[in-house]
């Protein structure tokens, strides 16, 4: 039983690991879309 709890809790921590990789690579890419449309919104008022 002990084993049982030890291993869910160790695969928690990886499914959490994953999550928060996943979730750091999905806010670069929406910093990095944000950041180039207001580049070509300020280029094209220019």
């Amino acid at each position: 039983m002990h084993n049982n709890t030890n291993n869910s809790d160790r695969m928690n921590t990886v499914a959490y690991k994953i999550g928060q990789a996943i979730a750091l690579v999905a806010c670069l890419c929406v910093s990095a879309i944000v950041i180039a449309l207001t580049v070509k919104c300020i280029l094209w008022i220019l």
